[in-house]
């Protein structure tokens, strides 16, 4: 890393600890924001669901995964090996990241429940 890509690193950090600090977010909670790496661990899955409608809340418990480490989420219609394009709208509205837990809100925009397979990678 070179010495101006270190020092523009450092501003941001330094904005962001500083704007941090002026939500009054403590010190005890900036420690421990500094002290979260994620996991060393990669993890590709995927998990299918039974039919669902609408907006939906689906927990990944176990997930080998720390607290804000990225973990992409993508949604398709059908179930293991016969998931398919089909005409429903499906999408992935939210995902959070907590320690051995990703919450997924997706969204399934069929006049019917239909089924469904969540794919994380992370």
């Amino acid at each position: 890393m070179s010495a101006a890509t270190r020092g523009s690193s450092m501003k941001v950090s330094t904005r962001v600890v500083a704007a941090l600090v002026a939500v009054g977010v403590g010190g005890a909670t900036l420690a421990s924001v500094a002290a979260a790496q994620p996991r060393a661990e990669r993890f590709a899955t995927t998990i299918c669901h039974p039919p669902a409608r609408g907006v939906n809340t689906i927990d990944f418990n176990g997930a080998p995964v720390s607290a804000s480490q990225p973990v992409a989420v993508s949604i398709s219609e059908g179930f293991l090996h016969g998931e398919g394009l089909g005409d429903a709208r499906m999408t992935v509205e939210n995902v959070t990241v907590v320690e051995r837990l990703v919450k997924v809100r997706i969204n399934v925009q069929w006049g019917e429940p239909l089924p469904f397979c969540l794919h994380y990678v992370g």
